[in-house]
């Protein structure tokens, strides 16, 4: 398997390996309150229906008429003044007979205005839909209500209200209190749906369905046109408890009353919430890390982050989109998923490029020293090209190598020139000089380039002394002959785009080639160019001027003999 296909298997393994996991998690339940939560950040303001108006059982009428329960009487007076509504539903409880003239006479004006629902209560009840014992209210209102229905509101475990049940099974069967009010309503009982519970659809925070307060309609304070309307009756005030946070709470709870008027806008709007499927959720997931490895495989680190940001966005984007359409997607698991795949794959690539970018460093570092390795690996390109520099130039050959080897068999004097070679190469790298090449007994070094130095030429020289003290350790008593010379050069890549090498060019080489020429065993030769930028550094004697090949004008040269103190 090649190098390429191997990465993009392991990619794709490691997806799908958070992907299952992530599966495992979801299957589980493991988050579903942070999703319920996430979910919940996703409902926006909607319209309230003009048509659904709540008489309000708050703070300012129990001023009024008094501390709560009330009289009876205060709701058979406020019934005729509605009259003309298309349905009444009251979330009253009235469970308990109280005084039987007046229980008779709120069961006559409900039986006049032919238009009330009144509630039913599951003392206990289960989150599938069964419930037990029931409350109901008393005979004489049962008998003239026109329907009944049950009240029961569901919260999930984290204490916020998503959802209710729209029936309650049991040894006695109810269908909720918003469906039997939106049954009236629309005069009829064909109203059809398959579904035992429901996700509410919230229109907004607590107080956005038009509400009017209980005393200042049985005071004919408000010119509200009740006729043809929905009017739900309930306990707004907070002191009577009959409330529950919801996903659009943002920190006040909701009236249990507006709860039902927002399961009642669902319902008739039809603008039904859909959880998508666990098996649509699963696959999901497993795209999302498929394609978060595909991204990490094609790019690079930096815009393959930038694209798993954006994967990122781009699927909450979906997901609102989708909630505004009635789907809720899973927005927790996805979105880890790509977090979780990304950071598996991200910390793979920085193993497997450490371990290949070391493997380079000890091939390449055979060649350069480490800093100027790192320099070069570092380049985003590589490309043919050369720039003008003042660098210092060291040769070096052994001298008498011919005689040195002319006994000796092929392998053993590469033996030997691979020792004084190896020798040679580590004074130069300790020096932060750049091996350009090895030719025959000879080795050619660049000091300042690619690496600018500030003391090339005395790293130079530094290199060139350290051979020397080499040399005189080597039990074959050889002498190497070393020039140095400091000037202008092209420095940079040059050969082919398939084969290059990073060498110098120009004069001042030809030069430093020159005085390692002239230079006799264990000499150090530098020229007067090299000699002006170190003499206040090393101790050196001039030799003279001395022509040399390829040049018109002699060149002052030094030989080094040592440094300052």
């Amino acid at each position: 398997m090649s190098s390429k296909n191997k990465k993009l298997f392991l990619c794709i393994l490691i997806a799908l390996i958070f992907g299952s996991v992530f599966s495992a998690l979801f299957s589980a339940g493991v988050f579903i309150k942070w999703q319920n939560r996430l979910t919940d950040a996703l409902y926006s303001e909607q319209t309230p229906l003009d048509n659904i108006i709540i008489i309000a059982i708050d703070d300012k009428s129990l001023q009024e008429i008094g501390r709560w329960p009330w009289s009876r009487t205060n709701f058979t007076r406020l019934y005729p003044l509605i009259s003309d509504a298309a349905v009444i539903g009251v979330d009253v409880a009235f469970f308990e007979s109280s005084d039987a003239a007046v229980d008779q006479k709120l069961a006559d004006a409900t039986r006049t205005a032919g238009n009330i629902v009144y509630p039913v209560e599951y003392v206990d009840f289960d989150k599938t839909g069964k419930g037990g014992n029931i409350l109901k209210p008393i005979p004489v209102l049962k008998e003239s209500a026109s329907r009944l229905g049950h009240i029961n509101i569901l919260t999930d475990d984290d204490g916020i209200t998503r959802s209710a049940f729209l029936r309650i099974h049991g040894n006695q069967s109810y269908e909720s209190f918003p469906l039997q009010i939106l049954k009236a309503y629309l005069g009829t009982d064909e109203y059809n749906i398959n579904k035992d519970k429901i996700l509410i659809n919230f229109v907004g925070e607590p107080g956005s369905f038009t509400t009017i307060s209980f005393s200042d309609v049985l005071n004919n304070r408000t010119d509200a046109d009740f006729k043809d309307n929905i009017i739900l009756i309930g306990a707004t005030s907070p002191d009577l408890h009959d409330d529950a946070f919801v996903p659009t709470s943002a920190g006040k709870a909701m009236p249990g009353v507006e709860i039902h008027a927002n399961t009642i806008q669902t319902l008739l709007t039809k603008n039904f919430l859909v959880s998508q499927t666990k098996l649509s959720a699963i696959l999901t997931m497993f795209l999302m890390a498929i394609i978060t490895a595909f991204i990490l495989y094609c790019f690079k680190i930096y815009k393959a982050t930038l694209l798993t940001v954006a994967l990122m966005a781009a699927y909450l984007m979906i997901a609102m989109l989708a909630f505004k359409n009635g789907l809720i997607m899973n927005i927790i698991y996805p979105e880890v998923n790509i977090l979780f795949t990304y950071i598996g794959i991200t910390v793979l690539n920085y193993l497997t490029e450490e371990k290949s970018k070391k493997r380079v460093m000890d091939i390449f570092g055979r060649y350069v020293s480490e800093d100027v390795a790192k320099h070069i690996l570092s380049k985003e390109k590589i490309e043919l090209k050369g720039e003008k520099r003042k660098v210092t130039l060291l040769f070096a050959d052994i001298r008498g190598f011919t005689s040195l080897s002319e006994n000796k068999s092929p392998e053993k004097v590469v033996e030997i020139l691979n020792k004084y070679l190896g020798k040679m190469t580590d004074a130069v790298f300790e020096y932060k000089g750049t091996l350009d090449k090895y030719m025959g007994d000879c080795i050619m070094a660049i000091f300042g380039a690619p690496l600018e130095q500030k003391d090339h030429a005395l790293n130079a020289i530094k290199a060139g002394l350290k051979m020397q003290e080499i040399a005189a350790e080597l039990k074959d008593k050889v002498a190497f002959g070393i020039g140095i010379n400091s000037g202008e050069a092209v420095v940079g890549n040059m050969g082919s785009e398939k084969r290059m090498e990073y060498t110098a060019i120009g004069d001042s080489v030809n030069t430093a080639s020159r005085l390692c020429s002239l230079s006799e065993g264990k000499q150090v030769l530098i020229s007067g160019d090299t000699y002006r930028l170190v003499k206040d550094k090393v101790n050196a004697i001039k030799v003279g001027e001395r022509t040399v090949k390829g040049k018109k004008k002699a060149v002052i040269v030094y030989q080094v003999k040592g440094l300052k103190r």
